[in-house]
């Protein structure tokens, strides 16, 4: 379980964190990984422009994610 759960944490890409990883998220390398991204977005737009509607950007991580976050609306509150 060490293996899979080392593995899960380090290489998986979660979408709720915007598809960075666990440990990029906890040990605070979003800043680094998300300048990373942006730099192979620029040079991706830079090779073929006409492949884009408008220039991509790179997603940071969401303000808020967790495992079965509630949003409340008003058909989930009770009367």
């Amino acid at each position: 379980m060490a293996t899979f759960f080392t593995s899960y944490n380090t290489h998986h890409r979660h979408s709720g964190l915007n598809y960075y990883t666990p440990d990029t998220v906890h040990n605070g390398l979003v800043q680094q990984a998300t300048r990373h991204r942006q730099e192979t977005l620029d040079a991706c737009y830079a090779r073929n422009p006409h492949r884009y509607r408008r220039r991509p950007t790179a997603l940071g991580v969401p303000p808020v994610a967790g495992i079965n976050h509630k949003e409340t609306n008003p058909l989930s509150q009770t009367a």
